[in-house]
């Protein structure tokens, strides 16, 4: 499987709020912490967010300040972060997976006041901060609904597996 986890650029304002971090805490399974801010694992704060048939979503809390998004899928574990106060319905921390020319997966971590999730017209599942669009027809346009409106997010030309 290839993913691609895309960077986010910081948005001025109140620092957003995550719901998710208000539930249980949990050890990450072995490996998970791999490649995340601090990765020992030791320091590592992880909620489990989202369960799927094929997936598990986790936003762990991680050193100095990041918050993560960590996709479990297949037996890999992938992972994209950001500093918490630069995640807004404006710009998610997401991961993108082509699973064919035609068709993609999206995952992503949003603040509390995000109600919807849609990518080229498929609607996405969404759950304590975390968003999975499974099997959407490809295109660049994420849009995120909130209390203020619809945000759209262009995702970048996405590749396809070869």
């Amino acid at each position: 499987m290839i993913f691609f986890a895309l960077p986010r650029t910081s948005s001025g304002g109140a620092v957003p709020s995550f719901g998710v971090l208000h539930t249980a805490a949990i050890t990450l399974p072995s490996g998970a912490s791999t490649g995340l801010p601090g990765d020992d694992g030791s320091t590592d704060v992880a909620h489990v967010a989202l369960r799927g048939d094929t997936s598990t979503l986790f936003v762990v809390e991680a050193p100095n300040s990041n918050l993560c998004l960590l996709v479990h899928q297949a037996d890999v574990f992938i992972s994209s972060c950001s500093v918490r106060s630069t995640i807004t319905e404006e710009h998610p921390v997401y991961i993108t997976h082509p699973t064919s020319s035609q068709a993609m997966d999206v995952f992503g971590l949003v603040p509390d006041g995000v109600t919807a999730v849609t990518l080229g017209g498929a609607t996405g599942t969404l759950d304590n901060n975390v968003f999975a669009v499974t099997d959407a027809p490809s295109s660049q346009l994420l849009q995120l609904t909130a209390p203020d409106g619809t945000n759209v997010i262009d995702l970048g030309p996405q590749v396809p597996p070869a």
